[in-house]
């Protein structure tokens, strides 16, 4: 998904961004992706996850795909 070190860079930049606003949801969810999936740290990405689950008026959407990627982050099988 990234190139050399593209993921570690976007995770400085996403992790800036939530030392101003730690509730801002798109870079919780930018940065749960980037550990996840791109630096495949789910360690780092479960609580990522777990914080942007409870940011409130989030989009069904995005609601539904951190239920899904918090078992993931865990080391667990996807629900089918």
């Amino acid at each position: 998904m990234f190139e050399g070190g593209a993921a570690a860079d976007a995770a400085g930049h996403l992790e800036a961004a939530l030392e101003l606003d730690p509730e801002y949801a798109p870079a919780l969810w930018y940065l749960a992706n980037v550990y996840l999936y791109g630096l495949e740290d789910g360690e780092a990405a479960l609580p990522v996850l777990e914080d942007l689950g409870a940011v409130e008026g989030l989009p069904d959407d995005i609601a539904h795909a951190v239920a899904e990627m918090i078992p993931i982050a865990r080391g667990e099988e996807p629900a089918p």
